[in-house]
């Protein structure tokens, strides 16, 4: 039933409904209580009512008191509830409630008692449209049918073991006005209504709606636990949802019971289960969900039992590696992010960098970048610049940390790395400004050309001499040098060939200078030389 807009509460009045959805109390006195339009509920409570629903569908119960009901247009629920009341369901399709236990009759007391009198009658039933309504306990085989007889000119229905009778029915005489020359299988139509178990139907049903349902992790149902009422008597009634484990264990969820209630035209509850929202990422998990403990007259339908699948709506972004090599010639290094957990989604990250032993922004430009994966991505390559210098120097590192993840985004364990640069650099130089050496050619300091930076390869760097006070051809060769480093080799000590003379003479330097270095390969501050010439003559 649609909801409630307007509640009317009398008290020996004539109460009108809206065109809207009325819900109508006549409280104490004698009251006449009219629906109208809309879908209305419709309550005579104390002392004799009479109650009419208008059109549209209808829920009317007598209450305490001998009532007139009459349900109007369309499809009505009609209770006479204690008292012996008149119950008319109008057109269309209309369900006459079996109330039991409600008047005074209780087991064992004899059918010749007056409250057996407490009993409603129904003025036009009809066996295709209509139907007599079970609710609570009661069950079809708790009845007994008697069949008109010639003292009681009625159908009866009665509760077999305490013999409370709930119901007359009588021939519908309306049908037999309009309809006096149509004959029925029960012959006429002044014949009361013979039933059978066709003619019953339980009300107050309360069932899943479904048998799997779902929701993520945060609790944002993406199909809604739902519970179903199957028609409404009016009465409220009260259900219990039990939670238990299944793959999700218990910490996974709160598994208190819920209880879950219909108010009087409600047919249907969304309830919402307690789900504990962990960083974890983990398979979808599921729960069972189990009803009982019927109260206020429900009854549990065929789907009792149900399962709520819990889809993990965690992502993890982390470093594919947590040490990221790279050669300062190659200008940058390709930093691999990887994503977990939910991708159907998009996701991002903060890469911040920090000094480690590169600093910035000597070294590298940039100290954050943002990384977004769109829907579907689970890798991300993110390229890092950095500066190639001309500095030989020793591996550099760079902190690289993962900051500032968008929503339900966390960071993964591996969230630091690092990235280590090798220098590229070749760097060629003299060990020093000068080097002494004798005439004969006996070094004193030997001509040293040294290597540092990247000495994983091959160098090669010319050493041209040129005249100082010394002089070519006289005093030395100045054929140039070719110095050729093996891959690891730092140093190498060179023979500069001198022309020995006879002639005493004072000290005399040549020039040295390096030239032509190979691919990779860089001349440092050191990249020229004196070599003094000590004269090894003596006077005669």
């Amino acid at each position: 039933m649609a909801t409630i807009q307007d509640t009317i509460n009398g008290g020996g009045n004539v109460l009108l409904g809206t065109s809207e959805n009325d819900f109508i109390s006549g409280l104490d006195g004698d009251d006449t209580l009219i629906g109208l339009d809309g879908n209305d509920i419709l309550r005579g409570d104390q002392d004799d009512d009479s109650l009419d629903g208008g059109n549209d569908d209808d829920i009317l119960r007598g209450g305490i008191g001998d009532d007139t009901l009459n349900g109007g247009d369309d499809d009505d629920v009609l209770g006479g509830n204690s008292g012996r009341d008149l119950l008319q369901g109008g057109d269309d399709n209309d369900i006459f409630l079996l109330q039991p236990f409600l008047s005074d009759t209780v087991a064992g007391t004899s059918q010749d008692d007056p409250r057996f009198e407490n009993f409603d009658v129904i003025l036009d039933f009809d066996a295709d449209e209509d139907r007599l309504g079970l609710i609570g306990d009661l069950t079809f085989d708790d009845l007994e049918i008697l069949p008109p007889s010639d003292t009681n000119f009625a159908t009866t229905v009665r509760v077999r073991e305490t013999g409370e009778v709930l119901v007359r029915l009588l021939a519908d005489e309306g049908e037999n006005q309009s309809n006096e020359s149509d004959e029925t299988e029960n012959g006429d139509n002044s014949t009361p209504p013979i039933l059978d178990e066709d003619d019953f139907v339980r009300l107050d049903v309360v069932e899943f709606a479904d048998s799997v349902f779902r929701v993520t992790e945060d609790g944002t149902a993406v199909q809604a636990v739902t519970l179903t009422r199957n028609i409404s008597s009016g009465n409220t009634i009260g259900i219990t949802v039990v939670l238990s484990a299944g793959s999700a264990e218990l910490s996974d969820f709160d598994a208190a019971p819920i209880a879950v209630f219909f108010n009087p035209g409600e047919t249907s509850q969304t309830v919402e289960i307690p789900i504990v929202d962990d960083s974890i990422i983990e398979d979808t998990e599921f729960l069972n969900l189990t009803l009982s403990d019927p109260l206020g007259g429900a009854s549990l339908g065929d789907r009792q039992t149900a399962v709520l699948e819990i889809s993990d709506n965690d992502i993890v972004i982390e470093f594919q590696e947590t040490i990221f090599l790279t050669q300062e010639e190659d200008e940058g290094v390709d930093v691999i992010l990887v994503r977990a957990g939910v991708t159907d989604v998009p996701a991002s990250v903060t890469l911040e960098l920090t000094d480690g032993t590169g600093m910035f922004p000597d070294d590298f430009p940039t100290q954050q970048i943002r990384v977004d994966f769109e829907a579907g991505e689970t890798e991300k390559s993110v390229r890092v610049p950095i500066f190639d210098d001309d500095l030989p120097e020793g591996p550099e590192t760079i902190n690289l940390e993962l900051i500032d993840p968008s929503e339900n985004v966390t960071v993964g364990s591996d969230s630091q790395a690092q990235i280590v640069v090798t220098d590229d650099d070749t760097l060629v130089a003299f060990s020093q400004s000068i080097f002494e050496v004798q005439e004969d050619g006996t070094p004193v300091m030997a001509v040293t050309v040294v290597r540092s930076g990247n000495t994983d390869g091959n160098s090669t760097v010319t050493i041209v001499l040129s005249d100082g006070t010394a002089t070519f051809p006289e005093d030395y060769d100045n054929t140039p040098i070719e110095v050729s480093f093996a891959p690891g080799e730092t140093e190498i000590t060179v023979d500069v060939p001198i022309a020995e003379d006879v002639s005493v003479e004072a000290a005399e330097t040549v020039n040295l200078a390096l030239t032509n270095p190979s691919e990779g390969t860089l001349l440092g501050s050191q990249a020229t030389a004196i070599l003094a010439i000590f004269d090894n003559d003596t006077e005669p």
